[in-house]
């Protein structure tokens, strides 16, 4: 679902603000794109016709919409608001599906267990994958730009590879190397000037 992220970024930033189109990000996206699918599938194709998608994927699919749009929205980021401003804005629009989210969960009998381990948990996530990696993500969006900024996003897999490799004892197989070689070939692509 995140590998849909880049192309999105660029996609939207095409229609709604009509950028005009940049065919070396969208090749370098499409490269990386299909590496990332090389990983996740670890070249079997015929996973991705057994893809079922339910509720909550359509909900990741949403939010990566959102996303996408807040990437695109940063360069129209008005003058004299900075950047955590400009993020609390998008918060505070995502808080009306997250809430009516957790209205049905609560309503479903389903509720949240505040202890010293789901605190720490939620702290963790609130100032590091939230706070931290949207203000530097800021800093990356308005260095090179939206399009080039998202295929940085096919990175996560290639980390996600080595940390299982180096933590969880995988070993490297043909498909990480494949994998890799396109998402690499599709950064260099898409990040070389010009285009």
């Amino acid at each position: 679902m995140n590998a849909t992220t880049p192309v999105l970024i660029i996609v939207l930033g095409a229609l709604l603000y009509r950028e005009p189109f940049p065919r070396r990000a969208a090749a370098g996206a499409l490269l990386a794109l299909a590496g990332a699918i090389a990983l996740i599938t670890r070249l079997d194709l015929a996973a991705l016709a057994g893809l079922e998608l339910n509720r909550g994927d359509l909900l990741i699919l949403a939010s990566m919409v959102m996303l996408s749009a807040y990437t695109v929205g940063l360069r129209r980021r008005p003058a004299g608001l900075d950047a955590l401003s400009f993020l609390a804005c998008f918060a505070l629009v995502a808080l009306v599906p997250v809430g009516i989210g957790y209205a049905f969960e609560h309503a479903a009998g389903a509720r949240i267990v505040l202890n010293r381990t789901s605190v720490a948990g939620m702290l963790y996530i609130a100032v590091f994958p939230a706070a931290l990696a949207y203000l530097f993500w800021d800093i990356g969006v308005r260095a090179v730009g939206a399009a080039r900024a998202g295929v940085f996003m096919y990175l996560m897999p290639v980390f996600g590879s080595v940390l299982g490799m180096v933590f969880l004892g995988e070993r490297f197989e043909p498909y990480h190397a494949v994998g890799m070689g396109l998402i690499f070939a599709g950064v260099a692509t898409a990040t070389r000037s010009g285009g």
